[in-house]
């Protein structure tokens, strides 16, 4: 209710009315994290977690299919942003075009949350599992984001196949070109990159890189969206050619993230 409320507000009162304390964006893949970056705001600042999902998975489609411009689809994520006059937005689909991203919003700063990619492929086999392509929504954004369609499956990738998931390299190619668009796009000053795993311990780093006060971040609160059916696809996977496409497509990146 009481977002509802603030919504009826025009944007130009809220605006004056409740000025921004910091603009944030956190834009990583799906299960680095993203959920939990929000929670942690929660309590001190406006901060929500794929606000409008279906509305901005719309519009990441209709650009991917050059139904909308980069010009389009900037004010797109102005008008947006003007509307629902968030503190912190952590969503995955922002990502989606991090350097348009960081066109509409200069001066906004950006936190990378990313997961060493063995860790990633299993956390993503389970969610796409469970939450399958069958539903549109879903298929809207894999399609955007892994772009299955530009890869064939290998007789490695036979038990993917037989899940309904995708190949390999669909999933590998695509945490390669998330992470490293944003790395490309977002000036060294304002980007901030976490390792998933020290999510907990990164409070000082998130606080004093977004200048803000350490107490207004709530580290203590409950990891959310975890995946509570698993299914160990990873070990089903031949492992020496797991470990050869990782080391083949993700060396030169695990090796510039994690050592940051």
């Amino acid at each position: 209710m009481k977002y509802h409320i603030k919504n009826m507000i025009p944007s130009a009162v809220r605006q004056k009315v409740h000025p921004r304390k910091i603009q944030a964006f956190c834009i990583g893949t799906p299960k680095t994290g993203t959920t939990y970056i929000a929670s942690i705001f929660e309590q001190h600042y406006r901060a929500a977690h794929e606000p409008e999902d279906i509305v901005i998975v719309d519009k990441m489609y209709q650009h991917y299919h050059h139904q909308l411009t980069d010009d389009e689809y900037s004010r797109f994520l102005r008008r947006r942003d003007k509307r629902l006059w968030y503190d912190i937005e952590s969503s995955c689909y922002l990502g989606y075009r991090s350097d348009l991203l960081h066109q509409a919003f200069p001066n906004a700063k950006y936190i990378l949350t990313v997961r060493e990619p063995k860790s990633w492929l299993d956390s993503n086999f389970n969610d796409n599992i469970n939450y399958p392509a069958s539903n549109p929504f879903n298929a809207y954004w894999h399609k955007v984001l892994f772009e299955p369609h530009k890869y064939s499956y290998t007789r490695y990738d036979a038990v993917l196949q037989e899940h309904n998931l995708y190949p390999l390299d669909a999933y590998l190619t695509y945490w390669v070109s998330a992470n490293s668009s944003v790395v490309q796009a977002i000036p060294e000053n304002q980007l901030l990159i976490l390792d998933t795993r020290k999510l907990n311990s990164s409070v000082k780093r998130l606080a004093d890189f977004l200048k803000i006060d350490h107490d207004t971040i709530n580290a203590q609160t409950t990891y959310r969206n975890k995946t509570e059916k698993k299914y160990d696809i990873i070990n089903l996977i031949d492992a020496n050619y797991l470990q050869d496409r990782i080391d083949t497509l993700c060396s030169e990146w695990t090796s510039k993230l994690f050592n940051l």
